[in-house]
């Protein structure tokens, strides 16, 4: 096999795990530090949580917490999907 053969049917097939797990933690990280915008007027699902905050207001606080957990634990499903997708059939472990 030639060095881009090697390269297409092998490596990149046993590395599609592994890329699309980093990819997966990238997205989540980033759903969860876009909490932070709402600290320079951008908005967002943070607004409840930073507002919450500063009224001591609970029901605010988890209002916004929930949501942004719903929405990080529903891209993480949805790219979990996509890696599955992606993985080739004689990688994929059974669960």
């Amino acid at each position: 096999m030639s060095k881009q053969q090697i390269l297409w049917k092998i490596q990149i097939p046993l590395s599609v795990p592994v890329i699309m797990s980093g990819i997966r933690t990238a997205i989540v990280m980033g759903v969860s530090v876009a909490t932070y915008a709402s600290l320079i007027a951008a908005g967002g699902l943070g607004y409840f949580i930073f507002a919450g905050i500063g009224r001591a207001n609970l029901t605010m606080v988890l209002v916004g917490a929930i949501l942004v957990s719903m929405l990080g634990i529903g891209i993480n499903f949805l790219l979990l999907k996509v890696e599955d997708w992606l993985t080739p059939k004689g990688l994929k472990v059974k669960r």
